[in-house]
């Protein structure tokens, strides 16, 4: 092949040589080596240039597996967020307020109470002035609206300080009349009451009921997961709550007059004592989360109970004829122990505004045991009449919260 080559160029150069100068033997083969040098040389660099191309494809080759990899890597960190990671994807999740600042929140509340001695009279469709039947009638209080405001100071550190202060104030009342061909048997009448205890006619109750709350506190916020918020709380507490029950007996003597049993009974405590907590807060994304929170106190307080019982005569139209208190009792009961448990659920939303204001509301189901906390009075014996029974029954508060906040 070489020889091939050579034989074309001497073709080519030979007539020109010829037509110039004719060269010698000599010459020729020093043209020919010189001829087949360059040729070599040439030969040399095109495998040199193919191989150093075919080095750059593999290196583009290993640069685009490279490629490949960093950019299946970055998808995958993207998608499963280091813990701490300030990346889009939990900026949403984060949005319930974990950072630094003030916290304000105001809150609606509805509940209604429940315990027990609310009864007033006992509804018997016959008329034996010896046995007993029927059911018990009484004061079935409904929701009542209150309100509770705070604040809450949180660190870069997780912990935070607050206080928190509500009031709820509520009256319910009941009224019972006699059936034709029975009798009503008055349950609070005293024995020597002027009103026999089935003589009853008409009776009326009523409960009314006054709760004021202070919390103050000191908490913990501890990361238990990327979704998963833990908050521990202690702090002090005081509490003043207020019962009043007032029941009205009337027996109709005449179209003119009629006897009348009216009571007063006041239950009144106030106390302070520690108070423990747990908040537990779940975020399922796009500002939404679920809460639930635990709490306990332990309350030493005083009460003071009283007891007035006025009866006689008054006319139809309400003028009274004679009026004389049979009971005045005024008692204290001081250094009582009061336990607490209360509890609360329910879910959230939390918006993150363009200045960086953090604007959220809550909705859920409060439950709260007062334990002790009624101290109820009877007189049970007509012999003795200066006998006063004494019994202690829980109150307990079930409702509902609307809450909003902001944290700046």
């Amino acid at each position: 092949m070489r020889i091939l080559i050579v034989a074309v160029l001497m073709l080519f150069c030979f007539p020109i040589a010829s037509w110039a100068q004719e060269p010698s033997n000599e010459d020729l083969y020093e043209m020919i080596k010189k001829l087949e040098a360059k040729f070599n040389t040439a030969m040399e660099q095109t495998q040199e240039a193919l191989a150093e191309m075919n080095k750059a494809k593999a290196e583009a080759a290993t640069a685009r597996e490279e490629a490949a990899k960093a950019k299946a890597e970055l998808a995958r960190l993207k998608a499963v967020p280091t813990p701490g990671a300030n990346t889009e994807a939990t900026a949403e999740e984060s949005l319930v307020a974990t950072k630094p600042g003030v916290v304000a929140s105001l809150e609606s509340v509805y509940m209604r109470p429940s315990r027990s001695g609310l009864d007033f009279v006992v509804a018997d469709s016959f008329n034996d002035s010896q046995r007993v039947r029927g059911s018990y009638k009484q004061v079935d209080p409904g929701y009542s609206s209150g309100w509770r405001g705070g604040m809450r100071i949180e660190t870069d550190s997780g912990k935070d300080f607050g206080i928190r202060v509500g009031k709820i104030t509520g009256k319910d009342s009941a009224s019972a009349e006699v059936e034709p061909g029975g009798s009503l048997w008055g349950t609070w009448l005293h024995p020597d009451s002027i009103i026999d205890d089935n003589d009853v006619d008409t009776a009326e109750a009523s409960y009314e009921w006054k709760q004021t709350v202070l919390d103050l506190s000191i908490g913990q916020r501890l990361n238990v997961g990327q979704k998963l918020d833990l908050r521990l709380e202690a702090g002090l507490r005081y509490a003043k709550i207020d019962q009043e029950i007032d029941i009205s007996y009337i027996q109709e003597v005449s179209s003119i007059l009629n006897r009348v049993d009216r009571i007063d009974n006041k239950n009144k405590f106030s106390g302070l004592g520690p108070r423990f907590g747990i908040d537990i807060d779940w975020k399922m994304g796009r500002g939404f989360n679920l809460f639930g929170s635990f709490g306990g106190s332990l309350l030493m307080g005083d009460f003071d109970v009283s007891y007035t019982e006025i009866d006689g005569q008054v006319f139809s139209d309400g003028t009274p004829d004679t009026l004389n208190p049979r009971i005045d009792v005024e008692e204290s009961y001081d250094h009582r122990l009061v336990p607490v448990a209360e509890a609360r659920a329910g879910i959230g939303y939390a918006y993150q505004l363009k200045n960086g204001l953090l604007l959220g509301a809550k909705v859920g189901y409060e439950w709260q045991n007062w334990f002790n906390m009624v101290t109820s009075q009877g007189y049970m014996d007509d012999v003795d009449a200066q006998l006063m029974e004494t019994d202690t029954a829980d109150l307990s508060l079930y409702g509902y919260f609307f809450e909003g906040y902001l944290h700046f």
